[in-house]
């Protein structure tokens, strides 16, 4: 993982967010894995899968703490899903006290889901947003 903290300091150095990708996207192989780092990028806050089974590619993403209690203020918004990743999400993990909120079109247009606590054991995101989901928010 010596990438993974080579990108790390790249951000603390920027001052900002940004998407590292390992692997390969999930349009040519089910088992990449993509991440994505804000803050320190020391706490993992949500997990995107291929698959509604949780299998297939995942989106990986690390902030800097826990979510805030109120999701009045996005934590972390993604106005366009990393390369790869636009309509493939089918369901949504999230930990430390985030929720979710998933929209159909870039940047947080079209229809959204509203917040949703996918928590650790996850959900599938519903037919209505399976493989349709290109720009998220996290709260």
């Amino acid at each position: 993982m010596k990438s993974s903290l080579v990108g790390r300091l790249i951000a603390i150095a920027l001052g900002g967010t940004f998407a590292v990708i390992f692997g390969v996207s999930p349009a040519s192989a089910a088992s990449g894995v993509t991440y994505i780092y804000s803050g320190d990028g020391d706490t993992l806050r949500a997990v995107f899968y291929e698959h509604a089974d949780f299998t297939g590619a995942q989106l990986k993403y690390y902030g800097g703490s826990a979510c805030t209690s109120t999701t009045a203020d996005a934590d972390y918004s993604r106005g366009v899903v990393p390369n790869g990743w636009n309509d493939v999400i089918s369901a949504v993990r999230d930990y430390n006290g985030c929720d979710v909120k998933l929209y159909m079109d870039g940047p947080f247009a079209g229809r959204s889901t509203g917040y949703v606590n996918y928590g650790s054991v996850g959900r599938y995101v519903g037919y209505d947003f399976n493989d349709k989901t290109s720009s998220f928010r996290i709260s």
